[in-house]
């Protein structure tokens, strides 16, 4: 059924709704309440994917009983793409970081050379790029198993439900560690709001706190 009027968009009458406000994290993520007051719904409004009424009688509709497991399949999906987004947004920005520090000129033991060839720059490119892909990979591996249980329909294990919330904490952790690296060895250029890894650490920090 609507819950406005097609003219000026204002609610019918009996139906509120309310936003729950500003969290305390994963604002990204709308929490809102519906309430109905004497709202008489139609048999056809009801959400029936599961089950139904029928001459007046409950009825299951499928061999599926809709259970938490069922309601927390799709919240398993948004933790992967959670975890994908921060990896993937990690991975460009020290692409990004890497791409401009080649082009930086600074001063060196033995004169004028790249930022990107200094050192300890050089070894936290290293390692981000490792611990990156090592969880990318982790991370693809846990996806290819929730496609098998999405494309089949099945009930994700209680292994994979955990292997999926490791994804998304692991992702983040990751995420966030390797862009502070990088931001701590660029120090004042990362500062400077034009730079690719500004931009790319901004962007990066949003995915990151999803």
């Amino acid at each position: 059924m609507n819950l406005r009027n097609g003219e000026g968009g204002e609610l019918l009458p009996g139906i509120r709704i309310d936003d729950m406000g500003t969290k305390t994290v994963a604002n990204d993520l709308d929490n809102a309440r519906v309430w109905f007051d004497q709202v008489r719904l139609p048999k056809d409004a009801l959400l029936n994917k599961f089950a139904d009424i029928k001459d007046d009688k409950y009825v299951q509709t499928t061999d599926e009983k809709m259970r938490i497991e069922v309601i927390g399949q799709r919240l398993l999906t948004g933790r992967m793409a959670i975890a994908e987004a921060a990896l993937l947004s990690a991975r460009v920005l020290t692409m990004k970081t890497e791409e401009y520090a080649k082009t930086k000129v600074c001063n060196g033991i033995n004169g004028e050379t790249t930022l990107a060839s200094m050192p300890q720059l050089a070894s936290v490119f290293e390692e981000s790029y490792q611990q990156l892909d090592d969880q990318i990979a982790f991370t693809a591996g846990v996806e290819e198993r929730l496609n098998e249980c999405l494309r089949t329909g099945s009930i994700p294990d209680a292994d994979l439900v955990d292997a999926i919330s490791v994804c998304k904490v692991r992702a983040i952790d990751v995420a966030i560690q390797r862009s502070h690296a990088l931001r701590q060895e660029v120090r004042s250029h990362a500062l400077v709001s034009h730079t690719p890894h500004a931009r790319a650490h901004a962007h990066a920090h949003a995915h990151a706190h999803a």
